[in-house]
């Protein structure tokens, strides 16, 4: 089966640690690239602004925001390259707690029909600046 090498690069963020943060209700710029090496039978390939839980409990999530990168199947040796802006809501706010996490991220998705979708995420911080 063929698969896609996506790669997410976001800017314009604040260095935290390993990570970039985000003030909510700003907005959010990258570029996402995605390259075939082989044909893909699939109904297409979106960018989306998502956010889920993580620890003990049911997972939650919420798909914010969603872009169209192809429709219908790719191409062997296909090559996507888009840039990207979406624009933040107030809240949640990622949080790192003991028992619950809240996880924002940019994912770029191959979306295949009855099989695993072929998918990548870059995480970053959504929380308001720290008074210094």
């Amino acid at each position: 089966m063929a698969n896609a090498d996506i790669r997410i690069t976001l800017r314009e963020g604040e260095p935290m640690g390993a990570l970039l943060r985000y003030d909510p209700g700003g907005s959010i710029q990258g570029t996402v690239q995605l390259t075939t090496d082989g044909a893909i039978n699939c109904r297409g390939a979106y960018l989306r602004l998502q956010w889920h839980t993580e620890g003990r409990g049911d997972r939650d999530q919420e798909k914010i925001a969603e872009r169209v990168l192809a429709e219908g199947p790719l191409a062997a040796n296909a090559s996507i390259s888009r840039d990207f802006n979406f624009g933040l809501p107030r809240a949640p706010w990622s949080y790192a707690g003991r028992y619950v996490s809240i996880v924002w991220e940019i994912a770029a998705v191959v979306d295949i029909p009855l099989a695993t979708d072929i998918s990548a995420q870059q995480p970053f911080i959504l929380a308001p600046r720290r008074a210094r």
